[in-house]
């Protein structure tokens, strides 16, 4: 009996360590040359009955995205951002595992062809700390979003929800400012003021966001023409 018993032990140690090679195998071949980087933790869902609405930026989905880890680019990835944690999570080509990524060594990133830059990849002096979402950017101008999730206190029967803040700054000649609205703009640049004013007028946009960057690259086309007079 205790020879059966024994045999039984190893032909399951046998077959647990034939299961772990299947597995190293199937998660290598899905990684192909992006394994370097799916070597964090795996992500830690928040439990969807439990919260009203989830903090990630965009989509609770993985869309397709790409990233400089390590100073190197890394492309072809399913990537979605926890604005909550600031994290960044990744899911295997073949959707088997979602990974948390190791944030220190990525300066920037793009989700659906939308770009974020780490701070310290930005010129000095930002007012804000971790990853901004990148809306307009040349030599000597910058359009910046910083994305913030706040945990509210649990309703009963409700639960949990996140408030959503976005905070807008501009940097002109490495100087940033606080962007409340189209007119911070105006005030920032006097001499331009009246041609932004009737620009904007002729524009169409209801949403803040595009007004702003609508101002701004309307603003920089103004500069041009300056410096070439």
């Amino acid at each position: 009996m205790k020879k059966i018993f024994s045999l039984l032990i190893g032909i399951s140690l046998v077959c647990t360590c034939y299961a772990q090679q299947d597995i190293l195998k199937q998660y290598l071949q899905e990684a192909g040359n992006n394994a370097v980087i799916y070597n964090g933790k795996l992500v830690e869902n928040y439990p969807r009955v439990l919260f009203q609405d989830l903090p990630y930026w965009k989509s609770e989905a993985y869309l397709p995205g790409s990233i400089i880890y390590g100073g190197r680019p890394y492309g072809h990835l399913l990537l979605r951002f926890d604005i909550y944690k600031e994290q960044l999570e990744v899911q295997t080509p073949e959707k088997h595992l979602e990974i948390d990524l190791n944030m220190p060594l990525i300066s920037e990133f793009s989700i659906d062809g939308v770009k974020f830059a780490h701070g310290e990849s930005l010129p000095e002096n930002i007012p804000e700390q971790g990853y901004l979402r990148v809306l307009y950017e040349n030599e000597n101008i910058k359009f910046l979003a910083k994305h913030k999730c706040i945990l509210n206190v649990a309703i009963a029967q409700k639960g949990q929800s996140f408030t959503f803040r976005t905070r807008y700054y501009l940097c002109v000649d490495g100087e940033w400012h606080l962007i409340r609205n189209k007119k911070s703009i105006y005030n920032l640049f006097p001499t331009y003021r009246k041609q932004l004013k009737k620009y904007m007028a002729d524009q169409h946009h209801d949403d803040k966001e595009q007004q702003m960057c609508s101002v701004i690259e309307y603003l920089q086309s103004l500069i041009n023409q300056t410096a070439e007079l």
